[in-house]
């Protein structure tokens, strides 16, 4: 593992000493463009999610108190250094309040939640669903990935999915853990190699994730993963983010004046990947 230095850290503070509020319809009602899954999980009022807590745009419903008040502290803190390493103004106003469902892993399978992921966010709902399963580093790295997708939406950041899955990882681990691993959970070192050797590196076909059934999904995530690393290996993702924005968005031209100048295409940085990935 690589200890990330000289750049911007939040220490997560998982002990709060405060208390969750009881749900009322008053406080269902002030929550517009609600998703069908959302509905169904509020339609029982207060006796469906009866605990939640409230910062700003934030609004996390949960089971029990002391979980909203840990998951709220978690968004609250992650939110701001997300925005730092992506090069985002954060005085940009939200329009609508962001959700964070906390719910039981049978409720998870009950909404029809793929079975091996632990929290997933809904683009266009503002709303986050974050199951109880696993560790609590498990579930904290899983909510600061959809943290960074939100963020990426909310401030309308145009990044292609191959590239938004991994920095969401990356910013998992990073703010989390304030360390950076060489590989994601999802593959030792040699099974890795052998399956890129084997399939090859296909950042490009990562258009949906939907359309991937477990394991060869998270060989996408992977990838993605590994394509962030190398920019922060060759480069610097702060350097890189900042420099994104300014190049409107521009994938190919930042990657050139930030990390590599003689790539062309992404099948050159395909390229140039799996060899990083041979090599570490």
């Amino acid at each position: 593992m690589r200890i990330i230095a000289g750049t911007f850290m939040v220490f997560l503070n998982l002990t709060v000493a405060c208390y969750a509020e009881q749900v009322t319809y008053q406080v269902i009602a002030q929550i517009p463009h609600q998703s069908v899954t959302a509905m169904r999980l509020l339609q029982n009022g207060p006796s469906s999610l009866p605990y939640y807590k409230r910062y700003n745009q934030y609004i996390v419903f949960s089971r029990d108190e002391q979980t909203a008040a840990r998951i709220l502290s978690i968004a609250r803190t992650a939110y701001p250094a997300i925005a730092h390493h992506l090069f985002i103004e954060r005085n940009v106003q939200e329009r609508l309040p962001y959700c964070i469902f906390v719910i039981s892993n049978n409720e998870w399978m009950q909404n029809g939640f793929p079975a091996d992921a632990r929290a997933l966010y809904l683009r266009g709902y503002n709303e986050v669903y974050v199951r109880i399963h696993g560790s609590e580093r498990a579930v904290t790295e899983s909510l600061i990935h959809e943290l960074t997708h939100h963020v990426i939406a909310a401030h309308r950041l145009r990044i292609p999915l191959w590239y938004e899955e991994g920095i969401a990882q990356y910013m998992s681990y990073l703010i989390e853990r304030r360390e950076v691993p060489q590989r994601t959970r999802y593959y030792a070192p040699a099974i890795l190699k052998e399956k890129i050797q084997r399939n090859g590196m296909h950042l490009g076909k990562l258009v949906s994730v939907y359309g991937y059934q477990f394991p060869e999904k998270n060989l996408f995530y992977e990838y993605s993963y590994q394509l962030v690393r190398y920019i922060d290996t060759y480069g610097s993702i702060d350097d890189f983010s900042r420099q994104y924005v300014q190049q409107r968005h521009d994938f190919m031209t930042t990657f050139r004046q930030t990390v590599d100048y003689s790539v062309s295409s992404l099948s050159d940085i395909e390229q140039k990947i799996t060899a990083y990935i041979a090599r570490v």
